[in-house]
């Protein structure tokens, strides 16, 4: 089971940041022309984090849900499965947000170094 969740937790990991990366890399314009009038890198830093937390909030939610409506079904079909109490539910929320912070710090410091000229040369 440890191996499984670790391999999701890697999944999860990798999926991110693949996105994130798609991501910065169709807004190079914008950030760009956000370096180029002004923005501290720290502001596209901290808007790429956002934007990965909001992708992995969404996931907790709708994992969340599914766990809890999925519960009953899993009890009727392993009756000597053990309850999972809240606490395991906010754990693995928790982890999965450290997750996505970690996996969205590489794209966001890349967002950060974008060269302003040469990003709006380029296209």
């Amino acid at each position: 089971m440890t191996t499984f969740a670790f391999g999701g937790v890697m999944f999860t990991a990798a999926g991110l940041y693949s996105v994130l990366s798609f991501l910065v890399a169709l807004r190079s314009r914008e950030l760009a022309i956000r370096l180029a009038i002004g923005a501290a890198p720290n502001d596209l830093v901290s808007a790429v984090l956002l934007q990965g937390l909001r992708f992995a909030m969404l996931g907790v939610i709708v994992g969340l849900g599914g766990a809890v409506l999925g519960r009953r079904l899993l009890f009727s079909l392993l009756p000597d499965l053990v309850s999972a109490d809240a606490s395991t539910y906010v754990a693995v929320g928790l982890l999965t947000l450290t997750v996505a912070v970690v996996a969205s710090y590489v794209p966001a410091q890349r967002a950060s170094q974008i060269d302003p000229i040469g990003a709006l040369r380029s296209e």
